[in-house]
């Protein structure tokens, strides 16, 4: 969520081609309205907004490029330290957090990027499982890694035929650790399906 707004970054068009448009809906309206475009035509690239402004990061097309959108314009930050790209992103305190994701096609990452927002410099974390396509959100002071998928396949532990649910571990990860830790009983989540409980800030196509 970008102010009031929820924000939709790049992603793909209907011919396959990636795209650096950005949409922002205003849910209160129900009305649509157009941002300058990303600086690069991107898909599966990672966002988290905080402080009225919105970072995107990384993504096919822009593996190690990262943007901020403040004042009405793009800005070009630091480059990643290594590609990312089908990550989760989050913001806790003043540091952007990207877990999981690949850092070439078929390579899943195993460190967490960490990006200071007040230095404008990047290092590097201890990752949850490796995990692409997964779910980050930040709440309490901690930052979850849901969910996702490993090898092109759901990254799950069990599955109940009838329902067709999967239940995943969640992990979570102070800022101030070193390492990742389980969070709580395991908990059946939807196959692609964001929890109804959680909500998304930031929607990258």
């Amino acid at each position: 969520m970008l102010g009031k707004e929820i924000v939709v970054v790049g992603g793909f068009l209907a011919d396959g081609t990636s795209t650096g448009r950005v949409d922002a809906f205003a849910p209160r309206t129900g009305r649509w309205r157009r941002l300058p475009d990303l600086p690069a035509k991107v898909n599966h690239s990672m966002a988290a907004a905080a402080g009225g402004r919105l970072y995107v990061v990384g993504g096919y097309g822009a593996e190690r490029r990262a943007f901020v959108f403040t004042h009405g314009r793009w800005q070009a930050l630091r480059s990643l330290p290594a590609p990312r790209a089908a990550a989760g992103a989050a913001i806790v305190g003043s540091k952007l957090y990207v877990a999981g994701g690949v850092t070439a096609p078929g390579v899943l990452a195993r460190q967490l990027l960490v990006l200071d927002l007040r230095t404008g410099r990047w290092s590097f974390g201890p990752g949850p499982s490796p995990r692409e396509h997964l779910a980050v959100v930040a709440a309490a002071g901690l930052v979850y890694a849901l969910a996702g998928r490993s090898a092109g396949t759901n990254f799950t532990t069990d599955r109940n035929p009838r329902t067709d649910w999967f239940s995943t571990s969640v992990q979570f990860f102070p800022p101030s650790s070193v390492t990742a830790s389980p969070c709580g009983p395991e908990r059946p989540v939807a196959s692609g399906v964001a929890e109804p409980s959680l909500k998304t800030l930031v929607v990258v196509a």
